[in-house]
């Protein structure tokens, strides 16, 4: 009986540690798959990373990385070619967010509206150069999102307007000139109808006076 009881106890544990070890089992080969999946992304996102990386060195437009704050982490060859800051002179200079590099004040305010609505904004800002100069630039912010469609990060194109600005304030000029000329024409116009008028007036005036005599 003794022996009987021991063998069924031992019996009833081996099945318990058996289903155990299946139920951990199948969890170790579920996180394998999990581990697997993530890894296939990963390797998606790094040659995403890859790709979008040569096309950041290869384009001439200035590329910036930010964390969700405005932070700046990463730029690209571009944006040193426009203003002339390495990494390391960003640090070195003390500009750690993007609104250091930018006289538009309301920077922090755009940022703020493309991370409520998670969309990407554009906008015109005069920028400083690491020699001081003052550089037009057209910028778009794009924010990325996590799996939980927060914000985490912003990328940020921008576009060298200098020549386009330059453009826009000769046209300005030459409106202003053509509206001058406008201006004296018509001055001009109506000196000649006043004289004009005097003129009929003075001619209606002999013309009475002839009649009379």
């Amino acid at each position: 009986i003794i022996v009987h009881l021991s063998n069924r106890n031992l019996t009833r544990k081996n099945t318990e540690l058996e289903r155990k070890i299946q139920k951990r089992t199948q969890e170790i080969n579920n996180q394998k798959e999990q581990i697997l999946l993530q890894s296939e992304e990963l390797e998606k996102k790094n040659e995403e990373l890859t790709k979008l990386s040569i096309v950041a060195d290869k384009t001439d437009n200035a590329i910036l990385i930010t964390d969700g704050e405005g932070k700046i982490e990463w730029i690209n060859k571009g944006f040193t070619g426009l203003y002339g800051y390495t990494p390391k002179d960003l640090k070195d200079s003390g500009i750690l967010y993007i609104n250091n590099l930018s006289k538009n004040k309301d920077i922090d305010n755009l940022l703020n509206i493309c991370k409520k609505s998670k969309r990407s904004i554009t906008y015109e800002s005069l920028n400083k150069s690491k020699t001081n100069d003052e550089i037009w630039a057209q910028t778009t912010i794009t924010p990325i999102l996590d799996e939980n469609d927060e914000v985490t990060k912003f990328i940020g194109i921008e576009t060298d307007i200098r020549k386009l600005k330059s453009y826009e304030t000769e046209i300005l000029h030459q409106k202003d000139e053509i509206q001058s000329q406008r201006d004296f024409a018509e001055q001009q116009k109506n000196y000649i109808e006043e004289q004009n008028k005097e003129l009929e007036d003075h001619r209606n005036h002999l013309e009475i006076l002839v009649n009379e005599r």
